[in-house]
């Protein structure tokens, strides 16, 4: 197991930071700054090189922002004294040799910390969840990573199992938040980015679980729970394919970070935060609402025009870099600006344009 604070592996962070250091400051966080959202999965099986290759294309294509999971449950999968660090420090260490910044998004409970130790779900003790938070941040302070979303899609089942809790995740996020801020009084903590529902539902019975829950519900629930002083900027998936990015359409996702989250936030005092649009895409494949190739590299600049033009949203992330497969029954393979045999789409061509790569 890696060690969590070895002189060694101080050393090898405190030298890649030294490389790094000013090439992604100034800016980073300004109104539709280009990143990437990319599954740790994608990045961690990679041998050394194949994963410096990587990386030297996003520098390449002008990626300012690399956002990936930082997942609780491989770095303590055996109990809460063991760490091992080694995948997310690879991930780390080469993005910010390359001046990429970074953003972790803490989640993925391990077995022995589950409410259900024989199923996937949420962290039955919020304290545990924000103890390794906290070795986080001061591992990776010294690389640069000052910026923490907590947790990724909390208001689907699919990441927060059996069924989203707003009160359960305001709890984890307070307590994640107190362990960042301990750790590093400058960062910032961001809430994990909401999934684009519109509408609650459906609650099968039985069990009564719902799939997912409406953003602007949710939000207004983790308000409550969690108060506006748990985050400093709000973290939004406005996916709307079909149809493009639409600040003002009807149903869109677009409309409802602009209209539903941020009338929330402005309800609560909280206008002046922003928000991250830290996952946005459409898959090149006709099944069930993809896009056309052209659509896509057409998505991908208006959603950066609305982005730079709207004084309170944060960077955008690009959901991905690459195809997974081809199964054209499954969208979630056709997200990417290559494809998989690592071809460039015209999205990946546009991305370059817009980020000056």
């Amino acid at each position: 197991m890696g060690g969590a604070w070895t002189r060694r592996g101080a050393l090898a962070l405190l030298a890649a930071a030294t490389a790094a250091r000013g090439r992604a400051a100034g800016g980073a966080t300004a109104p539709g700054t280009l990143g990437l959202s990319v599954g740790f999965d994608a990045l961690r099986w990679q041998r050394d090189a194949a994963l410096a290759g990587e990386l030297d294309a996003y520098a390449a294509a002008g990626v300012r922002w690399l956002r990936t999971d930082l997942d609780w449950s491989a770095v303590q999968p055996e109990g809460p004294e063991r760490f091992d660090w080694t995948p997310f420090d690879r991930i780390a260490r080469g993005a910010a040799a390359r001046g990429i910044a970074v953003l972790p998004i803490p989640n993925r409970t391990p077995a022995w910390a589950r409410t259900d130790p024989a199923a996937p779900s949420p962290p039955a003790d919020p304290g545990a969840f924000a103890a390794f938070v906290e070795g986080a941040v001061r591992r990776y302070r010294p690389l640069g990573l000052r910026h923490w979303e907590i947790w990724n899609e909390p208001n689907l089942a699919a990441f927060w199992p059996p069924s989203p809790d707003a009160r359960a995740y305001a709890a984890v996020l307070r307590a994640a938040a107190g362990a960042v801020r301990g750790a590093d009084a400058g960062a910032t903590v961001i809430l994990g980015g909401l999934a684009a529902v519109q509408e609650t539902g459906p609650i099968p019975s039985p069990p009564r679980r719902m799939r997912h829950r409406a953003a602007v519900g949710f939000l207004e629930d983790v308000y409550r729970h969690a108060g506006a002083d748990a985050f400093d900027a709000v973290g939004f998936h406005p996916y709307s394919h079909p149809a493009p990015p639409d600040m003002a359409g009807l149903r869109n996702g677009w409309s409802l970070m602009a209209r539903g989250v941020r009338g929330v936030m402005a309800r609560h005092g909280d206008a002046g935060k922003p928000v991250w649009i830290t996952e946005y895409g459409a898959p090149t494949v006709p099944a069930r609402g993809g896009v056309s190739l052209a659509e896509q590299a057409d998505f991908l600049e208006g959603a950066h025009a609305l982005a730079a033009a709207t004084p309170w949203a944060g960077p955008l992330f690009w959901y991905s870099w690459a195809d997974l497969g081809t199964d054209e029954d499954d969208p979630e393979h056709w997200f990417g600006l290559l494809r998989g045999d690592g071809t460039p789409k015209p999205a990946h061509r546009r991305f370059r344009a817009l980020a000056g790569g």
